[in-house]
């Protein structure tokens, strides 16, 4: 029978070398561990708590903030939040003047009118109502839905356009990390 014999000098002198050589490979991936959390970390714009959509390029602009997805064959998947402004008493009234001014004026050929609006949700609070529409991109039909929502004489909205459905996985993802502030 033979004895294994362990040399502990030799062991830890092999685990040493070990993490020189490989102690800035930890370290980056300690780093990029941390830089992924920080990506992921909630933000907050106007009554909107939030988690940036993941590869979106993001931009502040008076009045809303932007997250904006192109690919490379012109696809696009637009998600704008807009900043809390004063309601009207009817909840169809403010679907309808967000409507006008948030998509009619700001997307191509965008339809009149929504071809549906499904109401009675509540977010945290807000009593919202979802409103789907059709608008052009590069002449190609495309979805357009409007998130309005309102609490005592407030009312905010999400506008939601995308070209194809590939951008549905993400767009959920984001609805589903969205909270409005409760107070």
């Amino acid at each position: 029978m033979y004895l294994l014999r362990v040399d502990f000098n030799l062991m830890k002198r092999k685990i040493n070398n070990l993490y020189k050589r490989y102690r800035y490979l930890f370290l980056i991936l300690f780093m990029c561990n941390d830089a992924l959390k920080v990506q992921a970390q909630t933000e907050q714009y106007d009554v909107f708590y939030f988690t940036p959509p993941t590869f979106f390029i993001k931009t502040e602009i008076p009045q809303r903030i932007q997250f904006t997805l192109q690919n490379s064959d012109s696809s696009i998947c637009l998600i704008r939040l807009y900043a809390n402004k004063r309601s009207f008493k009817n909840l169809k009234r403010t679907v309808m003047h967000q409507w006008n001014s948030v998509i009619r004026k700001k997307l191509e050929n965008a339809d009149k009118k929504p071809s549906r609006i499904l109401s009675g949700e509540n977010l945290d609070g807000w009593t919202s109502a979802l409103s789907v529409g059709n608008f052009y991109h590069n002449k190609k039909k495309s979805i357009v839905m409007l998130y309005s929502l309102r609490k005592g004489d407030a009312s905010a909205c999400v506008v939601i356009a995308f070209s194809e459905k590939l951008f549905q996985h993400p767009v959920e993802k984001f609805f589903e990390n969205l909270h409005l502030v409760n107070g």
